[in-house]
Formats: C-alpha cells, structure tokens, sequence
C-alpha cells in the first residue's frame, strides 16, 4: 500500500515498480492467506482492524494487510510479516512474561502453550501448508 506522500520520494517510487514488475506478489498474497488462515486456526486471535488509511486490506482470509514497509521494499523475495498478538495486551504481556515453557500453563485462567512456541508453530504449520498445497496441486496456486 503506498500512499501519494510515499511515491513522491524516487527510491520509493523505484521499489514499487520494480516490486510490481517482479511480480512477487503472485507467491507472496497465496502464501500470506496460507499462513494467516493457519496462524488464525492455531492461535484462535481474530483479524486485527486497523483505525488508520496506511494500510489495505487484501486477499481473501481478512488476517492480510498491504503495507508499505522497508522490507517490502528491499528484499528480492516475497516478503510475509506476522503481528498477530496486540502490544498492549493483558494476556499477550503475561503470555510474554511466562517466558519459553514446554506443555501449557494456565495464563488468565486459560491453558495456553508458550506463546513463542505457538508462533513458531504457526509459521513452520502456515509454511509447511502452503508448499504442500503447491506440491500437490502441481503448479502455483497464485497461477491458474
């Protein structure tokens, strides 16, 4: 998502278009619906709504945003960022607190794994999903 103020800057404005012409994005929007549907499922969290006009929402699991970040500008591959859990929240901070831990433990009353491992988790099952649907499918799914 770039905004006019964004593209009146030449390098970010050269980003965007060679970003397009690559056209990473093919991979990159199947792979972040992918993930995000897994993480979804693994970690029961609802889609964040953002209250600002920086960012659009886009594929098809309501959890995918475009937006424009550094990465998304200089690495030369498709690019997937993950914040799934909100910075001021109570049981994220405690979940955070507890620290690495193997099992669940009870946080806030609920059982919850550690919350690294269910991140972790959540990317290696969304990432493992994704090239299996690839694998068997044959092609890229982004191609019809």
């Amino acid at each position: 998502s770039y905004l006019p103020e964004e593209i009146e800057h030449d390098d970010e404005r050269y980003e965007m278009v060679r970003r397009l012409l690559s056209r990473t994005c093919e991979e990159e929007l199947p792979l972040a619906d992918k993930m995000a549907a897994t993480f979804a499922r693994e970690t029961g969290l609802p889609p964040y709504e953002y209250t600002t006009d920086t960012v659009a929402k886009i594929g098809s699991s309501g959890y995918v945003y475009a937006r424009n970040l550094l990465a998304t500008r200089v690495f030369r591959c498709p690019v997937v960022y993950f914040e799934p859990y909100v910075m001021n929240s109570n049981e994220a901070f405690a979940r955070i607190q507890a620290g690495d831990y193997e099992g669940t433990r009870e946080i806030n009353g609920v059982e919850r794994p550690s919350i690294f491992r269910e991140y972790a988790g959540a990317v290696a099952a969304g990432l493992a999903e994704y090239c299996r649907d690839i694998r068997t499918e044959g092609h890229d799914p982004s191609r019809p």
